[in-house]
């Protein structure tokens, strides 16, 4: 058979049409001299507009410079007798543009002299588009990872640091009640109380970042909370930015504890204002939203379910990708010494995720950025709000069980206790406080105890006693909540808590609640 007969002719150009990968046949120069159809889906040209011209003057590659001498260097390098393979990016006639694997061997005839140049190449965006998903979610699991290994550091270190703050704080509230406001030392001594305060601010953020905050979660509509505090939130940037609400009727509930949804939508608008510093527009939106699975391709984190979005976007000076990577770590910021703990944004992420929520960020620099809330819709029964009858004024004493395994702690809050008149029986382990509990001889009213504790932590103490002392009341005090404390830090119902570092108000308050 004439393998150079014209209908063999036909027979293998109409199979090189039928294919998808673009397949050229070229001089060692690069001039065209065959090419299939597949190409010309890319451009609005035909076979008859490029053949005699060079490759690398015709199609897309005409829109890039950059890619027309790469075509120009790979013809050449392949008249040389190299075989080579690229990805390149190109635009088609719908300006849209998709990545090509591009191959390019050549051909010899019995001489061995390069007579053609093959060209062919394969769509292959979809493949790029699916290992760019993969990457970031990898890069995404990494993130999370690295910042749930943060926040359990953080939270313990919290943890510590309360119980001295507890001391240095209950301390300076004990000697300045024992001084005269015109006392040369009182202003220091406030100073001080003043300090350990903002001290105390700080690990109320770590706490919160590490998701072991206590919260009372209840049902609510977020737009509530955002338009009852619209003057508030004015306040809070500066009057170059347009502040605007885009607030869905008819929202979604859902459980949140309302301090946290002002928390988070204060910080991401300070932290807006900042990245607009010559003004611009701002956006506050909620939405309902559904997510399906193939929307959280390429987010670790968000799971397919119903949420309400809360949405903070601005168009200020955007975030590159190495900052994005991480401006939910504590005490990271690009803002000058002096301008901003590097809390704010690690605030957010821990409410958000403490909540079960999800947060996704999108900023490009100068294109401003997008944070995206994701809370899970409430579709419970709605509870007893009622308020309880009014508490007596009269203030009442009483005998408290204080156990606390750490030295400074107890001895501050004992002090703390008898200077509010009541009787305190301290005990530095659980051990010692069951043996007090079983002298019948001792009226003990309510006991006070760390949960985190050697041997026995504070829930099986108070079990425990209560097993004795079937009447006796129970205050759990801790630097972060454990053991009580349901999933994600959330108190059990009708349980007395009290944060450390303790203080004179927030100890005394507790105790008459329960007296």
């Amino acid at each position: 058979m004439d393998m150079n007969s014209d209908s063999e002719k036909i027979t293998y150009s109409k199979i090189l049409d039928d294919m998808v990968t673009y397949v050229a046949v070229l001089k060692p120069d690069g001039t065209i001299l065959f090419m299939n159809r597949a190409p010309f889906e890319l451009a609005d040209l035909t076979l008859a507009d490029v053949l005699g011209k060079k490759l690398y003057d015709t199609f897309w590659f005409s829109y890039s410079e950059e890619v027309k001498l790469a075509t120009k260097s790979f013809i050449e390098r392949c008249a040389n007798g190299e075989a080579l393979s690229d990805k390149i990016e190109v635009l088609t006639k719908n300006l849209t543009k998709i990545w090509i694997n591009f191959n390019l061997h050549p051909v010899s005839d019995d001489q061995g002299n390069i007579c053609y140049l093959v060209a062919e190449g394969r769509d292959i965006t979809e493949q790029i588009d699916a290992e760019q998903k993969l990457k970031e979610s990898q890069t995404r699991l990494e993130r999370v990872k690295r910042l749930e290994t943060i926040g359990q550091l953080a939270g313990g270190v919290a943890h510590d640091f309360n119980n001295m703050l507890s001391a240095i704080i209950g301390y300076t509230e004990i000697v300045s009640s024992k001084l005269s406001p015109d006392d040369p030392i009182f202003s220091n001594i406030q100073m001080i109380e003043k300090a350990a305060k903002r001290s105390a601010d700080l690990t109320r953020q770590l706490l919160a970042f590490s998701r072991q905050e206590i919260i009372n979660p209840k049902p609510l509509e977020i737009n509530d909370i955002i338009s009852n505090l619209k003057k508030f939130y004015g306040r809070l940037i500066c009057e170059e930015i347009d502040l605007c609400y885009m607030l869905e009727k008819n929202i979604w509930k859902v459980k949140l504890d309302s301090s946290q949804v002002d928390r988070i939508v204060a910080n991401l608008l300070i932290n807006a204002s900042h990245a607009m510093p010559n003004g611009g527009k701002l956006f506050i939106k909620t939405e309902n939203i559904t997510v399906v699975d193939g929307y959280c391709y390429g987010n670790v984190e968000l799971v397919s379910g119903e949420f309400v979005m809360l949405t903070v976007s601005d168009n200020g000076i955007g975030m590159d990708e190495e900052i994005l990577s991480h401006i939910f770590e504590p005490f990271y910021t690009t803002k000058k010494e002096g301008k901003g703990a590097g809390m704010g944004l690690a605030t957010v992420y821990g409410i958000v995720r403490q909540n079960n929520g999800f947060i996704d960020v999108h900023s490009e620099p100068g294109n401003g950025t997008t944070f995206k809330i994701y809370f899970p819709r409430w579709t419970g029964e709605e509870e007893n709000t009622e308020i309880s009858a009014a508490k007596s004024d009269i203030f009442k004493t009483g005998t408290i069980l204080l156990v606390e395994d750490d030295k400074m702690v107890r001895k501050v809050a004992e002090g703390l206790l008898n200077s509010m008149g009541h009787t305190v029986i301290a005990a530095s382990s659980p051990d010692q406080a069951i043996a007090y509990c079983k002298n019948k001889n001792r009226n003990i009213h309510i006991l006070l105890t760390d949960i985190v504790m050697p041997g026995m932590n504070g829930k099986e103490l108070s079990d425990a006693v209560k097993r004795i002392r079937p009447g006796i009341k129970t205050i759990f005090m801790s630097g972060y909540p454990a053991d009580i404390v349901t999933d994600r830090g959330v108190l059990e119902e009708k349980t007395s808590f009290i944060n450390k570092p303790i203080t004179r108000d927030d100890l005394s308050r507790t105790v008459q609640e329960l007296l």
